[in-house]
Protein backbone atom coordinates (compact mmCIF):
# COMPACT_ATOMS: atom_id res chain seq x y z
CA UNK A 1 0.00 0.00 0.00
CA UNK A 2 1.39 3.16 -1.16
CA UNK A 3 2.25 5.87 1.52
CA UNK A 4 -0.60 8.59 0.39
CA UNK A 5 -2.97 6.02 0.56
CA UNK A 6 -2.63 4.46 3.88
CA UNK A 7 -2.10 8.03 5.10
CA UNK A 8 -5.89 8.75 3.48
CA UNK A 9 -7.18 5.11 4.98
CA UNK A 10 -5.60 6.25 8.76
CA UNK A 11 -7.52 9.68 8.57
CA UNK A 12 -10.77 7.73 7.88
CA UNK A 13 -11.04 5.82 10.63
CA UNK A 14 -12.64 7.94 13.20
CA UNK A 15 -11.86 6.22 17.19
CA UNK A 16 -14.47 6.98 19.82
CA UNK A 17 -13.22 9.47 22.75
CA UNK A 18 -11.70 7.72 25.27
CA UNK A 19 -13.64 7.97 28.83
CA UNK A 20 -12.92 9.64 31.66
CA UNK A 21 -11.90 6.43 33.59
CA UNK A 22 -9.83 4.92 30.77
CA UNK A 23 -7.69 8.39 31.02
CA UNK A 24 -7.13 8.14 34.29
CA UNK A 25 -6.02 5.01 33.81
CA UNK A 26 -3.38 5.78 31.63
CA UNK A 27 -2.41 8.51 33.26
CA UNK A 28 -1.87 6.08 36.57
CA UNK A 29 -0.24 3.47 34.55
CA UNK A 30 2.60 6.46 32.79
CA UNK A 31 3.18 7.51 36.17
CA UNK A 32 4.26 4.69 37.49
CA UNK A 33 6.21 3.33 35.44
CA UNK A 34 7.82 6.52 34.93
CA UNK A 35 8.68 6.73 38.77
CA UNK A 36 10.11 2.91 38.89
CA UNK A 37 12.96 2.84 40.85
CA UNK A 38 14.89 0.76 38.76
CA UNK A 39 14.60 2.97 35.62
CA UNK A 40 15.41 5.99 37.65
CA UNK A 41 18.51 4.40 39.01
CA UNK A 42 19.65 3.01 35.82
CA UNK A 43 19.15 6.49 34.44
CA UNK A 44 21.89 8.36 36.54
CA UNK A 45 24.21 5.86 35.32
CA UNK A 46 24.81 7.02 31.56
CA UNK A 47 24.14 9.73 29.46
CA UNK A 48 23.11 7.64 26.63
CA UNK A 49 20.55 5.80 28.31
CA UNK A 50 19.35 9.39 30.31
CA UNK A 51 18.31 10.56 26.70
CA UNK A 52 16.70 7.40 25.79
CA UNK A 53 14.85 7.68 28.90
CA UNK A 54 13.76 10.87 28.83
CA UNK A 55 12.76 10.73 25.07
CA UNK A 56 10.27 7.90 26.54
CA UNK A 57 9.52 9.60 29.00
CA UNK A 58 8.55 12.93 26.99
CA UNK A 59 6.85 10.38 24.33
CA UNK A 60 4.92 8.47 27.35
CA UNK A 61 3.72 12.07 28.39
CA UNK A 62 2.66 13.42 24.85
CA UNK A 63 0.75 11.06 24.56
CA UNK A 64 -1.39 11.10 27.50
CA UNK A 65 -1.59 14.63 27.60
CA UNK A 66 -3.19 14.85 23.82
CA UNK A 67 -5.81 12.23 25.37
CA UNK A 68 -6.30 14.55 28.94
CA UNK A 69 -5.91 17.96 27.54
CA UNK A 70 -9.63 19.40 26.24
CA UNK A 71 -9.69 19.29 22.42
CA UNK A 72 -11.64 21.86 21.79
CA UNK A 73 -11.43 24.37 24.91
CA UNK A 74 -9.81 27.88 24.37
CA UNK A 75 -9.63 28.62 28.09
CA UNK A 76 -8.28 26.86 31.08
CA UNK A 77 -10.13 23.80 32.74
CA UNK A 78 -10.00 22.33 35.90
CA UNK A 79 -7.56 19.94 34.52
CA UNK A 80 -4.79 22.49 32.99
CA UNK A 81 -3.52 22.83 37.30
CA UNK A 82 -3.82 19.00 37.61
CA UNK A 83 -1.82 18.11 34.23
CA UNK A 84 0.84 20.72 34.59
CA UNK A 85 1.56 19.21 37.93
CA UNK A 86 2.32 15.94 36.99
CA UNK A 87 4.62 16.53 34.30
CA UNK A 88 6.66 19.07 36.81
CA UNK A 89 6.74 15.85 39.25
CA UNK A 90 8.54 14.21 35.98
CA UNK A 91 10.63 16.68 35.38
CA UNK A 92 11.89 18.33 38.32
CA UNK A 93 12.98 21.72 38.05
CA UNK A 94 13.56 21.33 34.02
CA UNK A 95 9.81 22.00 33.21
CA UNK A 96 9.60 25.25 31.15
CA UNK A 97 6.03 24.89 29.54
CA UNK A 98 3.05 22.13 28.45
CA UNK A 99 2.11 23.40 24.96
CA UNK A 100 -0.72 22.35 23.16
CA UNK A 101 -0.79 22.94 19.15
CA UNK A 102 -3.90 21.51 16.55
CA UNK A 103 -4.28 18.12 18.88
CA UNK A 104 -0.28 17.79 19.48
CA UNK A 105 1.35 18.14 22.71
CA UNK A 106 5.06 19.16 23.53
CA UNK A 107 7.06 19.25 26.51
CA UNK A 108 9.03 22.25 26.87
CA UNK A 109 12.44 21.39 29.07
CA UNK A 110 14.97 23.75 30.53
CA UNK A 111 18.72 22.39 29.90
CA UNK A 112 19.83 23.38 33.35
CA UNK A 113 17.24 23.97 36.79
CA UNK A 114 14.58 26.62 36.62
CA UNK A 115 14.19 28.82 39.99
CA UNK A 116 11.11 27.34 42.09
CA UNK A 117 7.46 28.44 40.79
CA UNK A 118 4.51 27.48 42.03
CA UNK A 119 2.13 30.01 40.48
CA UNK A 120 1.06 28.16 37.29
CA UNK A 121 -0.47 30.62 34.56
CA UNK A 122 -1.87 29.65 31.01
CA UNK A 123 -1.77 31.48 27.70
CA UNK A 124 -3.72 31.05 24.66
CA UNK A 125 -2.74 32.62 21.79
CA UNK A 126 -5.43 32.07 18.78
CA UNK A 127 -5.39 33.28 14.91
CA UNK A 128 -8.72 31.87 13.19
CA UNK A 129 -9.34 28.28 13.94
CA UNK A 130 -5.30 28.12 14.94
CA UNK A 131 -5.03 27.38 18.65
CA UNK A 132 -1.80 27.42 21.06
CA UNK A 133 -2.33 27.15 24.76
CA UNK A 134 0.38 27.11 26.93
CA UNK A 135 0.31 26.02 30.18
CA UNK A 136 3.34 27.47 32.32
CA UNK A 137 4.69 28.89 35.62
CA UNK A 138 5.17 32.63 36.25
CA UNK A 139 8.92 33.98 36.00
CA UNK A 140 9.35 31.42 32.94
CA UNK A 141 10.77 32.27 29.78
CA UNK A 142 8.93 30.11 26.89
CA UNK A 143 9.75 30.09 23.33
CA UNK A 144 7.28 29.37 20.53
CA UNK A 145 7.51 28.80 16.47
CA UNK A 146 5.20 30.98 15.19
CA UNK A 147 4.79 32.16 11.20
CA UNK A 148 7.71 29.85 11.10
CA UNK A 149 9.78 32.65 13.56
CA UNK A 150 10.39 31.60 16.87
CA UNK A 151 9.11 34.37 19.28
CA UNK A 152 10.10 34.03 23.21
CA UNK A 153 7.89 35.57 26.06
CA UNK A 154 8.32 35.98 29.36
CA UNK A 155 5.44 35.05 31.73
CA UNK A 156 5.06 37.33 34.66
CA UNK A 157 2.22 36.74 37.09
CA UNK A 158 1.21 39.51 39.43
CA UNK A 159 0.34 39.79 43.18
CA UNK A 160 -2.98 41.16 42.23
CA UNK A 161 -3.74 38.25 40.12
CA UNK A 162 -3.03 39.54 36.44
CA UNK A 163 -0.75 38.19 33.89
CA UNK A 164 2.04 40.23 31.82
CA UNK A 165 3.50 38.79 28.79
CA UNK A 166 6.73 40.43 27.95
CA UNK A 167 8.09 39.60 24.60
CA UNK A 168 11.56 41.15 22.40
CA UNK A 169 9.54 44.12 21.04
CA UNK A 170 5.96 43.75 23.40
CA UNK A 171 4.44 43.97 26.49
CA UNK A 172 0.76 42.37 27.12
CA UNK A 173 -1.15 42.50 29.83
CA UNK A 174 -5.09 42.98 30.04
CA UNK A 175 -5.66 46.60 29.99
CA UNK A 176 -2.51 46.35 26.97
CA UNK A 177 -3.52 43.31 24.47
CA UNK A 178 -1.33 43.54 21.48
CA UNK A 179 -0.61 40.95 19.14
CA UNK A 180 2.14 38.21 18.56
CA UNK A 181 3.58 36.91 15.21
CA UNK A 182 -0.14 37.57 14.46
CA UNK A 183 -1.71 35.88 16.97
CA UNK A 184 -3.92 37.27 20.07
CA UNK A 185 -2.88 36.57 23.15
CA UNK A 186 -5.13 35.96 26.36
CA UNK A 187 -3.16 34.85 29.79
CA UNK A 188 -4.57 34.39 32.94
CA UNK A 189 -3.71 32.78 36.51
CA UNK A 190 -4.90 29.20 36.94
CA UNK A 191 -5.70 27.86 40.44
CA UNK A 192 -2.49 27.30 42.95
CA UNK A 193 -0.92 23.43 43.12
CA UNK A 194 -2.22 21.87 45.80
Amino acid sequence: MKDDMLDRALRGISLPAPSEEARAKALARALVALSNSDAVSAHRHGIGLRWILATGAITVVCAILIFVLPKSSVESSPTDTSILGQVAKLFPDRLEAVVERQGSVDVLLAQSDLPLSEQPVILVLSRGREVVRVLSYGGRRVCLRLNGQEACVEVLAEGDGNVIVAGKDFVWSKGNPVQVEGFSLRAHILSPLS
